[in-house]
């Protein structure tokens, strides 16, 4: 089950990633702050430092609305109906039209925009045996292609990271969304990653769809500092 949607940023000079935004809702009410991600962001990133000063982004409150914020609604799959069944397949969802689940959907897809350098995942909670599960989709990255390399694969074969990029055994696949490649880095040990769908018809992005298992054993999801609310360090200052 879903509890939130957060959005990360990755500067595209540097290729570091920040955690900076997440957005919950409950009775028909969103709410959307800002993390402590976001200032390690405005510390390289001029653009952000310009939408603070500016206004247009208030680190010390929440944003309640009866609408989806717009930074997330632009990357979901809300303003009109989905029909891409085929996509949806890809993505081991149901493709049952009449029960589409944008939420859903954009925590695998990452909701990707065109040169853009945002993108979203989900707050989870984990299944009865404390294990949080996670699905996203890789494939070929630039100079890469894996299409004959994934007939090798099987459903299950295990993957590992190594400086935000993904390998079976010593083959490179692709890269790791910018939240797996985070817990990876920080707790190595909490997270195992295997192949849960391939699709062979599928060109550049989504070859492969995987599987993060993360055991609450060894840590939680997103509960390191960069994770949490802005506001509540500015509460607490007062």
């Amino acid at each position: 089950m879903i509890t939130g949607l957060f959005m990360g940023w990755t500067d595209p000079v540097s290729k570091r990633w920040f955690p900076i935004k997440k957005m919950t809702w409950n009775q028909g009410k969103y709410y959307t702050v800002y993390l402590q991600g976001m200032r390690s962001a405005m510390e390289i990133s001029e653009a952000h430092r310009t939408t603070v000063k500016a206004g247009l982004a208030k680190l010390d409150r929440i944003s309640v609305s009866s609408n989806i914020d717009v930074s997330f609604r632009t990357r979901m799959p809300v303003n009109r109906p989905f029909t891409d069944v085929e996509e949806l397949e890809r993505m081991g969802l149901s493709t049952d039209l009449a029960h589409f689940d944008p939420f859903e959907y954009t925590a695998r897809s990452g909701g990707g925009v065109g040169g853009d350098t945002s993108d979203l995942f989900p707050e989870v909670i984990p299944d009865n045996f404390g294990v949080y599960h996670f699905y996203f989709g890789i494939g070929d990255i630039d100079g890469l292609d894996i299409t004959e390399y994934i007939y090798s694969l099987q459903l299950g074969s295990r993957l590992t990271i190594k400086d935000s990029l993904i390998y079976h055994e010593h083959s490179l696949l692709g890269q790791a969304p910018g939240y797996i490649a985070d817990l990876a880095k920080n707790h190595p040990q909490a997270i195992d990653l295997t192949v849960d769908k391939i699709n062979h018809d599928v060109y550049r992005f989504g070859k492969l769809l995987c599987h993060a298992r993360i055991d609450s054993r060894v840590t939680i999801p997103f509960s390191d500092a960069h994770y949490q609310p802005l506001i509540d360090i500015f509460a607490a200052s007062k």
